[in-house]
């Protein structure tokens, strides 16, 4: 079995793209909690995996209605944005 695959934009297959690098609690007034829910970084994703758990940073549900004004759900792509084209988790 031969699979075909064709190259396309990623602008052209995505419904919407959040980009929030550089961002931070402390740039939006608040800080990071010791639970909630995780702040996934570069540094958490791995050949398609959440790695390093132990260094995985948390906000409460206040910091992180501030910060992600569009929200991620099941089944979203995440891309970090490392070059070329970084790790992805699915």
């Amino acid at each position: 079995m031969s699979l075909e695959f064709s190259t396309v934009a990623l602008n052209d297959i995505v419904s919407l793209v959040i980009d929030y690098r550089g961002k931070t609690p402390k740039k939006l007034g608040a800080d990071w909690s010791e639970s909630g829910i995780r702040a996934l970084s570069a540094k958490n994703i791995k050949t398609g995996q959440i790695i390093r758990e132990d260094a995985i940073r948390y906000v409460d549900i206040e910091l992180y209605n501030k910060w992600m004004k569009d929200e991620i759900k099941r089944n979203d792509i995440l891309i970090t944005s490392e070059a070329p084209f970084g790790e992805v988790f699915f």
